[in-house]
């Protein structure tokens, strides 16, 4: 490739933009349906407060460990490690929302197990890009990383609500049901 592509030319960057990218979707995916998928079990905001505050939580404490991690071993092995644990993470709560047998703690507990992950994730794949691309490409290759990143956030929120549209959860409530229920249970302004 010719020089004008930047970093881009480096298989290298390609591959490690392209980990970034699917892995941020699928992030952000999650992050959405999650609390579509608390309160299509029957949980209530609370539930959805919870979730959401195990998987930001485990996410501070383990970047913390996750930075120590990924400067004293392989970055790009982290980096996979951790996109693995939270691909597992997310597949296991979906897998208990779509039988029917996900219960609020679990879900809180997977999304803690997620946020581990991120917290061990991004680190890794900070340290990594100065690596992976020459000084002269570093400012080129971090404003792709990040416009990736952020494209992939927005489009991976709305794919994670479309896809709460398209097939909701089974639970033993009415999903009209149990709308009308956390309505009943959310503040009034």
């Amino acid at each position: 490739m010719s020089s004008w592509w930047g970093p881009l030319a480096s298989r290298n960057f390609r591959l490690l933009l392209a980990c970034d990218v699917i892995s941020w979707l699928g992030s952000a995916m999650a992050g959405v349906a999650l609390p579509f998928a608390v309160l299509a079990i029957g949980g209530s905001p609370a539930d959805i407060g919870y979730v959401a505050t195990s998987s930001l939580v485990a996410m501070m404490v383990f970047l913390l460990i996750g930075g120590a991690v990924a400067d004293r071993l392989p970055r790009h092995r982290v980096l996979v490690a951790a996109d693995v644990e939270m691909a597992l993470a997310q597949a296991a709560a979906a897998g208990l929302v779509l039988a029917g047998q996900a219960r609020p703690w679990q879900l809180a507990v997977l999304a803690a197990a997620s946020g581990a992950g991120l917290g061990f994730f991004m680190p890794a794949a900070t340290g990594l890009l100065p690596q992976t691309v020459s000084e002269a490409q570093l400012s080129q290759a971090n404003a792709m990383n990040r416009i990736g990143s952020s494209l992939a956030q927005i489009s991976g929120a709305a794919a994670g609500g479309k896809s709460c549209l398209r097939r909701p959860a089974r639970s033993a409530q009415s999903e009209p049901e149990c709308n009308r229920r956390s309505l009943r249970a959310a503040p009034r302004a």
